[in-house]
């Protein structure tokens, strides 16, 4: 009878240590999970920050846009009340050819400001 007894407890400790063997396996697999998701929620932390830092800087870049343009606005503006001014200025004078010279030097002007901001707009879309 004792031959009987000894592969029971054999069997039996086999048995324990598979359980042993399975529970250090899912201890191992929780600490797996347990890191997945903390790396899952800084991840979705920092990819918030990200969002708020993009929504931050595209405001700011916005804002610096609207402030050149109303300075470009501001620029022309002037200059064509200058003008205007200044042709005025020389017709009541009497001063056609320097009405002349007046239109054709603000027209040069202003196609070489057009041809200047054209160009600088495309080595913008080039970089």
């Amino acid at each position: 009878m004792p031959d009987k007894v000894e592969p029971e407890i054999r069997v039996e400790s086999e048995r324990r240590g598979q359980f042993v063997e399975i529970a250090k396996r899912l201890e191992n697999v929780e600490k797996v999970v347990d890191v997945i998701e903390h790396l899952s929620a800084r991840a979705a932390d920092s990819w918030k920050h990200y969002l708020q830092e993009k929504a931050t800087s595209d405001e700011k870049a916005q804002i610096l846009d609207d402030r050149q343009n109303k300075r470009a606005v501001f620029i022309v503006c002037y200059s064509i009340t200058s003008v205007g001014a200044l042709c005025i200025l020389a017709l009541w004078k009497d001063q056609y050819e320097l009405v002349k010279l007046i239109l054709s030097s603000s027209l040069a002007l202003a196609a070489g400001a057009g041809v200047t901001s054209v160009w600088k707009k495309s080595r913008k879309r080039e970089e």
